[in-house]
């Protein structure tokens, strides 16, 4: 045993017993196979479909956005609604998704 090194004997630290590089081999080939087809898996609703703009902010946010003047402040208050709102309908939105978002928003709110 080095002195250097208390573990190299393959022991663990806690409960004395060995491992070895079979300990960590791959997955079996019938489970990898199975998670291929997972990629394919469709949403069974379009999340766009539920998403809608809030249409309530915050009253910083709603005199800015009548005033179409938006400070760094109340922009982050007005993506942070948005993106309350989106991520109540999807808990993982697609860059799709994303990309629809921004363009309601920009269509509803052309000042920006």
């Amino acid at each position: 045993m080095d002195s250097l090194s208390p573990f190299s004997d393959n022991t663990s630290p806690d409960c004395g017993s060995t491992w070895n590089d079979s300990d960590f081999s791959s997955p079996s080939s019938s489970l990898s196979s199975s998670s291929a087809n997972v990629s394919q898996i469709e949403p069974s609703y379009n999340v766009l479909d539920k998403f809608s703009l809030p249409s309530n902010y915050s009253p910083q946010v709603e005199l800015s956005l009548k005033e179409k003047t938006m400070t760094v402040s109340t922009t982050r208050l007005f993506t942070s609604s948005i993106a309350r709102s989106l991520y109540a309908v999807t808990k993982y939105p697609s860059s799709q998704e994303f990309d629809h978002v921004s363009q309601l928003v920009l269509s509803k709110y052309q000042f920006f």
